[in-house]
């Protein structure tokens, strides 16, 4: 689509007949080729936008109830586009939260009363930053947030027993 517009602007038809002077069929041309130019621009611009952020990769691995890494670094208020990947053998979520412990265990409260039928998934949890659905073995998906203040945050998965097995990790954001 992009490249039609681009076409349809940017050159103009070669059937056109016109009884214009030829500097005016000159001048329209020329805003035609601008027309086109400033399309191309912005298509590169819309592009270029679209793939900014600071990527992160988060894994769960095996029978394992962890993360890998369990540690992030991210710069405050830098877009951040988190690839969680359930490579586990188990359903897994990823839940960052901005609080103290009690924060934790209330989140992780509200994930347990949301069920298997909300995917363990708590709503409505003043301390939430960013979540992921829960993920079935072998799935992945892309999370984007943008990364609060400087301090240290905790991400964990709150599908029932996760937590208090350890499955948990600290965003450090600088």
């Amino acid at each position: 689509m992009f490249a039609v517009l681009v076409l349809r602007y940017a050159i103009p038809p070669t059937s056109q007949t016109t009884t214009y002077p030829e500097w005016l069929r000159v001048v329209v041309m020329g805003k035609r080729f601008v027309r086109g130019i400033a399309l191309v621009l912005c298509g590169l611009l819309v592009m270029g936008c679209a793939s900014q952020g600071t990527p992160l990769t988060v894994r769960a691995e095996g029978s394992e109830l962890a993360y890998q890494p369990a540690t992030l670094r991210v710069a405050a208020g830098s877009t951040v586009v988190l690839t969680f990947e359930n490579n586990s053998a188990f359903s897994h979520n990823f839940i960052l939260v901005n609080g103290d412990e009690a924060t934790l265990l209330a989140v992780d409260a509200a994930g347990d009363a949301a069920g298997d039928a909300g995917g363990y998934i708590p709503v409505g949890v003043p301390g939430m930053i960013a979540q992921s659905a829960l993920l079935v073995a072998g799935t992945t998906e892309v999370v984007t947030f943008v990364a609060p203040a400087a301090g240290t945050y905790i991400y964990f998965c709150t599908y029932p027993a996760h937590l208090e097995g350890g499955m948990r990790g600290v965003l450090t954001v600088e």
